[in-house]
């Protein structure tokens, strides 16, 4: 959304400061990333470290929202800075209690600053922003992971799931809101793609089987959807995806917990 549009939408026509809901990010696609990304890593291996980068990153997304409404004039410079600099802290502190991280969480902290100047360009490349966005949640859940002390072949597959699941599932949405466009075609490739890749991974003893399987019903649910022509909302949407997202928590948790 550009900066006139925020200013247009939040604006009100009294002086004041916003209320504090509307600093919330609406973004709902990377509320359901996050958690795809932190949630097997915190199941599998909690730690302090883990939940703070967790927090870091919760917060970041605040801060990111707030100081996209301050550059549209609207004011919340304050709690912007307040955001950003929380965030900060709390990366900082949790790098400090897990060292081993910290190549995890430079990698992030590189890919989200090149979304950000994705996202400041024009609008056709917003979609390579939203996917360098990913994969930055994919070095989190592996940092997450990392945090708590799990192997690293574990937060490779951690971060090889988040990364499989938005490559099937950024398309999917898009295809579910403009059925006719060529998100279809991407939406069916994405998931045969995470799925053969899922499956070669498990043969090759690299990824419990468990998540293979996960990502192959996954793909079967994407050419059952797919084949409706009308297109859906918003809110349907989000809400068909709570299922899956469980579901690849679920089997990322159990395969790697229980080297299912």
């Amino acid at each position: 959304m550009t900066a006139p549009a925020l200013a247009a939408q939040l604006s009100e026509p009294t002086a004041g400061a916003p209320s504090l809901r509307r600093l919330i990010p609406p973004e709902h696609g990377a509320w359901g990333f996050l958690a795809a990304a932190v949630l097997p890593g915190l199941v599998v291996a909690p730690s302090a470290p883990g939940f703070l980068l967790t927090a870091g990153v919760v917060l970041g997304l605040f801060a990111r929202h707030a100081t996209q409404l301050a550059l549209a004039g609207v004011p919340v410079v304050g709690p912007a800075l307040v955001l950003g600099g929380t965030a900060g802290a709390a990366w900082l502190g949790a790098g400090i209690l897990a060292p081993t991280a910290l190549p995890w969480m430079v990698g992030a902290a590189a890919l989200t600053a090149l979304q950000l100047a994705s996202e400041a360009g024009v609008r056709r490349h917003r979609t390579s922003g939203v996917l360098v966005g990913g994969c930055a949640l994919a070095l989190v859940g592996g940092a997450v992971a990392s945090a708590g002390g799990t192997p690293l072949a574990h937060a490779l597959v951690i971060a090889g799931v988040v990364v499989g699941y938005l490559l099937a599932v950024v398309p999917l949405v898009r295809a579910r809101r403009q059925p006719t466009s060529h998100w279809t075609k991407d939406a069916l490739a994405g998931h045969a793609a995470a799925a053969v890749a899922a499956v070669a991974a498990a043969a090759l003893g690299h990824s419990p089987w468990l998540v293979a399987g996960f990502f192959v019903l996954l793909a079967a649910r994407c050419a059952w959807l797919v084949r409706d022509p009308t297109p859906a909302t918003p809110k349907a949407i989000g809400l068909a995806e709570l299922p899956p997202l469980l579901a690849l928590v679920l089997a990322t948790a159990a395969g790697l917990g229980g080297g299912l």
